[in-house]
């Protein structure tokens, strides 16, 4: 795990200390006191401004499951850090106090943060390549999803035949059980370059193909989809799942000519009045495999109106404008199965997070670069933390 570092002035109030010939020794600490306190772990670092526990004490048999129990603990200003994240936190309330295990397993029963603050930074690491979509979640989640998405798209490039061209596409696009009406969206490009892509499907494939008017044999795939038997049923009624399409490839011929060079150059794309309203119609769950799990919504319910808006830009001959998403939530109600954060893993029964009003995504051109987000309390309910293996 790395060095560790514990600092702090530290108050004990309250001592108990047993010991007997033949009886293991038991010990109780009615109240600690550390203010302030600073915990390092390898590259992880926690600070509070204060931190108090209270009723302290190790387990009355060694052997019992529990190695220490305890009764409460209390901070403020608490602020966690690690390689690319952030979080402070105003108050930190465990006030049914902590279990931990004699095989390393921290058990609480119920916790809440109030002025939580988080910053992922940078949101992206390393590079996806041209030949497909992500992999490492499972996208089901997204046949939950019902709202829209609005943008103003405009396009400046060059190209043959068509010159130079600028031009501004109204998206207007309805979601519902997490698919879109392809042939809609297709409505939706302007009637020049709409007359050179076509979006059909062939054979066990949603083909995105470019086809030049008036020119016989011109057809070339740009980028297809393959598609199982439900999503081959769904896209002869032209719709598409929203996660069939994170599954695009290139075909061989069209990443062969690709990598001699494009002739088509972009010189600038703004997505403009970017609006998204989405529903999620749950409860519902994002599988990271080996990662865990993150159920979303409570019982029957899911998780009600997030509202993104903003704007995003990128242009061939200036350098990266800074552009920001923001996002509006008024509740996210979630579960955890094992979630990997850092070197442990995390489950708890319940978490409501309230009043998400300020999560805004940067981007640096086309690039996302930061994630922060605040809350303004969240609860928690039978967690359990253990060091991954």
């Amino acid at each position: 795990m790395g060095d560790r570092e514990l600092k702090g002035d530290l108050e004990v109030k309250g001592v108990f200390v047993h010991v007997s010939p033949g009886s293991p020794t038991r010990f109780r600490l009615a109240r600690i006191n550390y203010a302030p306190f600073e915990a390092r772990v390898g590259n992880a670092s926690i600070t509070a401004a204060t931190l108090r526990t209270e009723g302290l004490r190790n387990a009355d048999s060694p052997t019992q499951a529990t190695r220490v129990v305890v009764e409460a603990a209390f901070a403020t200003d608490v602020v966690i850090k690690m390689p690319g994240v952030a979080v402070s936190i105003e108050r930190l309330e465990l006030s049914r106090g902590f279990r931990v295990k004699r095989d390393g397993e921290i058990l609480i029963p119920a916790l809440q943060f109030s002025g939580i603050e988080l910053t992922l930074d940078p949101v992206l690491s390393g590079k996806r390549t041209d030949r497909s979509g992500p992999h490492l979640v499972s996208w089901q989640f997204l046949d939950a999803l019902f709202g829209h998405l609005n943008v103003d798209l405009f396009v400046d490039l060059n190209g043959p035949l068509i010159g130079r061209r600028t031009e501004t596409h109204e998206f207007r696009v309805a979601i519902r059980d997490g698919s879109i009406d392809y042939d809609a969206l297709e409505r939706d490009v302007h009637w020049l370059e709409r007359s050179f892509l076509d979006i059909e499907v062939a054979d066990t494939k949603l083909v995105l193909e470019r086809n030049l008017p008036l020119i016989p044999f011109s057809s070339k795939a740009l980028l297809w989809w393959p598609l199982d038997a439900d999503e081959l049923r769904l896209a002869w009624k032209k719709r598409v799942k929203l996660r069939t399409l994170l599954g695009w490839e290139v075909p061989p011929e069209e990443r062969g000519r690709r990598s001699k060079g494009s002739s088509i150059q972009l010189n600038q794309i703004a997505a403009r009045d970017i609006d998204i309203g989405l529903d999620v119609q749950g409860p519902t769950e994002i599988d990271f495999g080996d990662g865990g799990k993150v159920k979303l919504g409570h019982d029957e319910t899911g998780i009600e109106r997030l509202q993104i808006t903003g704007s995003i830009l990128y242009d061939a001959n200036a350098a990266a404008t800074h552009t920001i998403l923001r996002a509006v939530l008024m509740s996210l109600p979630c579960a955890l199965d094992r979630l990997g954060i850092g070197g442990v893993r995390v489950s708890a029964d319940r978490i409501d997070f309230d009043d998400i009003d300020d999560c805004t995504l940067s981007f640096e051109g086309l690039m996302p670069t930061t994630l922060s987000a605040s809350a303004a309390a969240v609860r928690a309910a039978t967690i359990s933390v253990v060091r991954s293996t």
